[in-house]
């Protein structure tokens, strides 16, 4: 009896994640296309100039034509699973047969948002986290959603050319998303302007982006606690076409190497470059920027620089006549929680050279995507939550913080905030953070219009909405002529890998957002803030394995 009890004590501790891969590096390379695609089997017919698959299809598109959905084609079929009877829909090839690993926290750890009466945990029939394939590019035309008040993510859509990788029930879009935190509360220029937009003026900040041409590096899969649409997360690259104007054609861009999935995942994915041929410690990463027609050659416009969080220099950049302008990063590992943005600014040979872009497919007079819950942002997801009981964890949030009292709502906020910190939370820190909230939680309460809400929401997102300024280098480019070349480079012989690591510093995030829910509402308050003692290790750690 004694055996079969501690049998079965450590399988209940393996699933829990204290043994196998949750403590692990899993690196999962590019899987190459099968002769025969299964519905969700990631096929392609070309690479980048990274050697990362380029606009890659699901498996039904090629044979069926037309974006997949996960309900039809794997959840409610009659899939034989055999002898095992083994439920999981994406390790069975009448889904896919490419394996594609999950991140999702353990149940435990983030109960409300990602535990029962949520998503179905993955040992039973879906995912309660993110299912991941692989690296990929895509190219498209990008628009604003929102930025999630409660995993401090940025959500844009993008409209790939043909519908590629797209997801049917989403617009036959791809969802884009990296956190804020890691990315754009860094950055400067253009992304600080939107960056203002975003926090103050949503539909402004769908007006600088909407429609515009991008093209975007990330890891594609399905976000099994959203329905499972299709999405590039963490987005490891963007070059958004800002302005074009062959005087001043300017393109936005951000490169990094490594980031997480947000709410209901526990790993930092790292995207391993290909070595640079003259520093094998630096990764490269290329940015084929189109060419623009009519035009004979290409120079560097003023304003153009970059910024960066790390000891190096900004692009080099070459052009191919009639094929691309050519934009190399060098990177150091993603250990180092490399990133770099700016503008690159274009002067192209003739002013009548035309518009480098073609209307984008989704944009209905200017209207933006056909699919109207992309115009709403958070206040039609709110009100979605509030019209029914959804299973999505940001929505059963949105609920419960909306209907907090003002105090509550100080309190949740304050914890928040000190626990960020990370100086110990104790009850003297929390009654004076609480003294400086509850002046702006004033104008709140449970029944104030949506408007109030989203201040609010603007307020808590990661801890108090405060920006954190990293040291960053700045390099403006020099205004001058572009190297011209006679072909494109080759792309490496080895695709670039991932590691999935798993990233204490979110598993803290989720911590610190669960236990200010318990203090907020009056439930068990962690025992270090009744003692004033330092609790269990919260706040950002960087670096972590």
């Amino acid at each position: 009896m004694k055996q079969s009890l501690i049998i079965v004590a450590l399988f209940l501790i393996s699933g829990l994640g204290f043994f196998g891969k949750a403590h692990n590096r899993i690196s999962h390379s590019v899987l190459p296309p099968p002769d025969s695609a299964a519905p969700f089997d990631l096929v392609w017919d070309s690479v980048d100039l990274n050697g990362i698959p380029k606009n890659p299809l699901w498996g039904w598109q090629k044979t069926g034509g037309s974006p997949p959905e996960v309900e039809d084609l794997c959840l409610d079929r009659d899939l034989d699973f055999g002898p095992h009877n083994d439920p999981k829909p994406f390790r069975h090839p009448g889904c896919t047969t490419q394996k594609p690993p999950l991140d999702e926290v353990e149940w435990w750890r983030n109960f409300y948002e990602c535990g029962a009466g949520t998503t179905t945990p993955s040992w039973m029939m879906q995912a309660s986290g993110h299912v991941n394939w692989n690296v990929a590019t895509y190219e498209g035309w990008v628009f604003w959603e929102s930025h999630s008040t409660f995993d401090d993510d940025y959500n844009f859509r993008l409209c790939t050319k043909g519908q590629a990788g797209a997801y049917r029930g989403e617009g036959e879009t791809i969802g884009l998303e990296f956190k804020a935190k890691e990315t754009v509360n860094q950055f400067s220029d253009w992304w600080a302007k939107f960056r203002d937009q975003v926090g103050t003026d949503n539909e402004a900040a769908k007006e600088m982006v909407r429609g515009k041409y991008a093209i975007v590096t990330g890891l594609i899969g399905l976000d099994g606690v959203h329905d499972f649409h299709a999405e590039l997360h963490p987005v490891w690259a963007m070059a958004i076409h800002v302005n074009d104007a062959a005087a001043d054609d300017t393109w936005a861009i951000f490169v990094r190497n490594w980031g997480n999935e947000g709410e209901c995942s526990k790993q930092s994915h790292w995207l391993r470059l290909p070595a640079l041929p003259s520093d094998s410690s630096l990764g490269t990463y290329y940015f084929l920027l189109p060419w623009r027609p009519n035009s004979s050659s290409v120079s560097l416009s003023s304003n153009t620089k970059f910024c960066l969080n790390y000891a190096g220099t900004g692009p080099t950049l070459s052009y191919v006549p009639g094929q691309g302008v050519l934009v190399r990063f060098s990177l150091p590992g993603p250990e180092k929680r490399p990133r770099l943005n700016g503008e690159l600014h274009l002067n192209w040979s003739s002013e009548q050279a035309g518009p480098s872009d073609e209307k984008s497919p989704c944009d209905l007079g200017g209207q933006g995507p056909a699919i109207a819950h992309l115009e709403g942002g958070p206040r039609a997801k709110i009100n979605r939550a509030l019209r029914a009981s959804q299973e999505e964890p940001d929505d059963r949030l949105a609920v419960l913080l909306r209907r907090m009292t003002p105090e509550q709502r100080a309190r949740y906020a304050a914890y928040l905030e000190v626990s960020e910190k990370g100086n110990g939370i104790t009850s003297a820190a929390l009654a004076t953070s609480q003294r400086t909230l509850r002046l702006q939680m004033q104008k709140l309460n449970a029944n104030l219009p949506e408007e109030d809400f989203e201040s609010f929401s603007r307020l808590i997102q990661h801890g108090t909405g405060s920006v954190t300024t990293f040291d960053n280098t700045c390099l403006p480019l020099a205004a001058g002529a572009i190297a011209p070349l006679t072909s494109l480079p080759a792309a490496p012989g080895q695709p670039p890998r991932v590691d999935a690591v798993r990233d204490r510093a979110l598993e803290l995030e989720i911590e610190r957002r669960n236990d200010a829910l318990q203090y907020a509402l009056g439930g068990r308050i962690p025992a270090a803030a009744r003692s004033q003692v330092q609790p269990r290790r919260r706040g950002v750690q960087r670096n972590n394995r």
